[in-house]
């Protein structure tokens, strides 16, 4: 990049655009899963036109939702109120043992960079020749795709020029010009960083600033203006997120003190409908992050099924249609084998370590950075042979080299990771606001009360009670006379 008073005629930045994919070998694959005739012929049924509604929606594991959301609740609370520690074994139990769905064994990935290329696949004809390029760089003739699948993982622009590629061939003459061997499958990086978006467009609430509702209130609490509610944001920084979930009191407010209560489903108390709303979408989001690192893919797809509807309300219908699109997969096209070999390699392990589990879109977005890093002089264009070859090829190598070459020489290796900034004084401030609220609001319903015989007779109309919404998790702990029941505590029951 020059600078701006470098620039000439012939002398200007240029945006280059290539391409790079990485081979990940597959393992737990049932014999003959990939095999392509039934998925073929599930298609040719067109069986996903009697989807419905009610189907997506009986999919759903509630059982399940309830019991891991309070699950997730209890790790929050151990993990800032330390004398809860001594149940930090029972709440594990949760995750590996009650609600578990469909972990996947332990074990170091297999993986193999292939060469970088400087094709274009944001569109569908440069997506089309990367297909082409792969199948040349693992030398792959059209004989051997005839019978079988080819699983390719991407993100939500990847995945849906290939589906175009494979609607737009469907006439051609053989199974491989007709893309017949290609799988699409949506990974998960891209589509977290898409519902952390989604959640803070949902529930921003510009108007309210200095009221008391909604994260654009909670921003300005903390003093961070400058926050960029548009942009997506690292998965380590959602401590700040879920703060006004751990703290805010499902306390009724009333509608004249939250004009964002335009929309009247709630039977009169829009705001706590709205904040309920708020704490239910954060706590997919932590358990999505969670099962990811913990390799059960499972509860990563129960958490899948509720975004099936949620990506359509929060307008992000690209990923609302692959999800549609993977729901199909799942119902109606792919076998029982090949949904157990699609979900086994979901996910990689670099190191092969407990909780070292991530998307595979990840991986990928790694190993993009360390390719444009080392994009130098040599290295004209992402096709060039020294960035291809010299690079690209051994992108995983050099990855490795870095981090332990230090040692070599007897130097500290720097850590993978920065200390994480202290967040104990904005979660105290925003703590001791909404206490103030809870305050306030207890004093106001009692001034509201008037005396007479004996009898207190409210002087406003009663508020309506909220139905019970199956959607949303239980409450994990019980109080009686003010004493905390641990035993409730521990099953989250």
């Amino acid at each position: 990049m020059q600078r701006a008073w470098q620039h000439t005629l012939g002398h200007k930045d240029e945006l280059k655009s290539g391409t790079a994919a990485t081979v990940i070998e597959l393992e737990d694959v049932p014999p003959g899963a990939l095999f392509s005739e039934p998925f073929a012929q599930n298609i040719a049924q067109k069986a996903r036109s009697k989807l419905t509604v009610k189907q997506l929606y009986d999919d759903i594991d509630w059982p399940h939702v309830r019991g891991i959301g309070a699950a997730t609740i209890l790790r929050i609370w151990l993990k800032y109120v330390p004398s809860l520690s001594p149940h930090r074994a029972a709440v594990e139990v949760l995750f590996t043992v009650k609600h578990n769905k469909h972990r996947l064994r332990l074990r170091k990935s297999k993986i193999h960079t292939l060469r970088a290329t400087n094709i274009d696949e944001s569109t569908t004809v440069g997506a089309a020749s990367v297909l082409r390029n792969l199948l040349a760089q693992l030398f792959i003739t059209p004989v051997s795709l005839v019978n079988w699948m080819f699983m390719l993982y991407g993100d939500q622009l990847t995945i849906d020029r290939i589906r175009k590629i494979i609607r737009y061939t469907a006439k051609c003459d053989t199974p491989h010009e007709q893309h017949k061997w290609a799988l699409p499958i949506i990974q998960l990086w891209h589509m977290k960083w898409a519902w952390q978006k989604a959640i803070f467009r949902l529930h921003w609430h510009s108007d309210l600033a200095k009221g008391t509702f909604g994260l654009h209130h909670d921003i300005v609490l903390i003093e961070r203006e400058k926050f960029e509610r548009l942009r997506s944001f690292d998965s380590t920084s959602f401590r700040f997120i879920a703060a006004p979930a751990r703290l805010a009191k499902k306390k009724a407010v009333k509608n004249n003190s939250c004009s964002a209560a335009r929309t009247e489903f709630s039977n009169g108390d829009q705001a706590l409908v709205t904040l309920c709303n708020f704490m239910r979408v954060t706590l997919w989001y932590m358990e999505l992050c969670a099962s990811i690192a913990e390799g059960d893919i499972g509860r990563s797809f129960e958490v899948i099924k509720l975004l099936r509807f949620s990506f359509w309300g929060a307008g992000s219908t690209n990923y609302g249609n692959e999800l549609l699109e993977l729901a199909c997969n799942s119902l109606y096209e792919f076998s029982e084998d090949l949904k157990t070999a699609v979900l086994n390699n979901y996910l990689a392990n670099l190191s092969g370590r407990i909780g070292h589990w991530l998307e595979l879109d990840l991986l990928q977005e790694h190993f993009n950075f360390w390719i444009k890093r080392l994009f130098n002089a040599k290295s004209h264009d992402f096709d060039g042979q020294h960035l291809a070859e010299a690079v690209g090829l051994n992108i995983a190598g050099i990855s490795k080299l870095r981090e332990t070459f230090p040692g070599l020489f007897g130097l500290k290796r720097n850590g993978q990771r920065h200390t994480d900034a202290s967040t104990i004084h904005d979660i105290n401030q925003l703590g001791n606001h909404f206490r103030k609220i809870m305050y306030s609001n207890t004093k106001a319903a009692e001034t509201n009360h008037m005396t007479t015989g004996g009898q207190s007779v409210a002087a406003d109309e009663p508020e309506p009670v909220l139905s019970a919404d199956p959607g949303f998790p239980a409450a994990p702990v019980t109080v009686s006379k003010g004493i905390l029941d641990v035993g409730e505590f521990i099953t989250g029951g």
